[in-house]
């Protein structure tokens, strides 16, 4: 996404398409749906839809200047949708929200949805020199559009991301929206770097006080050490772990989280997984319709016995570090405890899941799927990796 907004950069910029914000607001009153969508990012209330102004079109490209920073919140508002309304009413909001991108982003919009299918397309590209060429071009940023596909070398050809990973997907979903408490602190964090192949979820302990101070911790600590020297074993994740472990338990303000590592790794075997994990989020590998949990759960149900900052003194428990061959088309998955639940009516049934992930066209699908399938009403994160 960060490198997809390079390029954003380059076009026309604010206001989209050269209309003011009381022209792109005249086209947003005219269907009420769309009209909903803007009072719900802005925090308005359902049905208070004829107090929007100018001003608020202001606020909103202030907080989401490209269709790129919108996505979450668009994301999470049809997630609302789906679990409060008919399958019928959600289509409707599902057209809606394509047509308000369009209203308020304009050739933004298009431009985006351009790039994002080039990239996909070239990540898809396994064995297509032209496709690895305009996938690298599109990541890496600073060209325009005509210069696309025009310019390689021998040296970027071979640093391409796609040489670990072919498809790959963030998403997070705040407990706030599922409970109405906007104000609400998200506690989960994920670490997101397909271009290392490493990847990372944080789930602070809800109901312990410095639970998202402990997540957010554990994020930043792991993109410094990783930015000195990417780790490149399930030893150097431990490492890692335990460095973030001692500055969280030191930390007075503090709680605790749980986090599970992965790092992608190539060498003449083959593609691996290395792997750390303490607390109850999960990492799976899904291989068609086969899948297979690769941490063990600390604890039962919603108690942990084991996480970031939870003992002076640091543990992995058995099975909780180690290596997994991959194959090409494997899918990964990290995911806190709000995807896949604490109790029997909250788990999502292994066969479902795994025809959840293995039929979803792409990576993005996949995670979005799994958002919406989950039905604890806690924070919600998913990384899906397609090698």
């Amino acid at each position: 996404k960060k490198l997809e907004r390079q390029l954003l950069m380059d076009i026309e910029s604010f206001p989209p398409h050269g209309k003011e914000n009381d022209e792109i607001l005249s086209e947003i009153k005219k269907d009420k749906h769309q009209k909903r969508i803007m009072n719900y990012v802005l925090g308005g209330e359902w049905d208070d839809l004829d107090s929007l102004s100018s001003k608020d079109m202001k606020r909103f490209f202030q907080a989401y200047p490209t269709p790129i920073d919108f996505e979450a919140d668009s994301d999470a508002f049809l997630q609302q949708i789906g679990e409060r309304n008919t399958a019928s009413k959600y289509q409707e909001y599902v057209a809606s929200m394509k047509d308000f991108y369009r209203t308020v982003y304009g050739k933004k919009n298009d431009y985006y949805q351009a790039i994002h299918g080039l990239h996909i397309e070239a990540l898809r590209a396994d064995d297509n020199e032209h496709g690895r060429r305009i996938g690298f071009i599109a990541l890496r940023g600073g060209h325009t559009r005509e210069d696309l596909g025009s310019k390689s070398t021998k040296e970027e050809q071979l640093s391409s991301p796609e040489r670990l990973v072919v498809d790959a997907s963030a998403l997070t979903l705040n407990k706030g929206i599922l409970t109405g408490n906007r104000t609400r602190q998200n506690e989960d964090s994920s670490y997101y770097n397909p271009e290392a192949g490493l990847f990372a979820v944080f789930d602070g302990a809800g109901g312990i006080k410095g639970a998202a101070r402990a997540s957010g911790m554990a994020l930043e600590i792991l993109r410094q050490l990783s930015n000195q020297k990417t780790p490149n074993s399930a030893m150097d994740l431990k490492d890692i772990a335990e460095k973030i472990h001692y500055y969280v338990h030191t930390d007075k303000d503090a709680g605790v989280t749980t986090g599970v590592f992965g790092k992608i790794i190539e060498d003449e075997d083959g593609k691996r997984l290395a792997y750390v994990s303490l607390g109850d989020s999960r990492i799976y590998r899904v291989r068609g319709q086969d899948l297979k949990q690769l941490t063990k759960d600390d604890g039962e149900h919603n108690a942990i016995s084991n996480a970031l900052g939870y003992d002076k003194k640091f543990v992995i428990t058995a099975g909780n570090m180690g290596d997994e061959p991959l194959r090409k088309g494997d899918r990964i998955v990290f995911c806190s405890d709000g995807i896949t639940g604490d109790w029997e009516e909250d788990f999502i049934p292994d066969r479902e899941f795994a025809q959840i992930v293995s039929s979803a066209p792409t990576a993005k699908d996949a995670s979005n799927a799994l958002i919406r399938r989950a039905t604890k009403i806690d924070d919600r994160t998913v990384i899906v990796v397609e090698v």
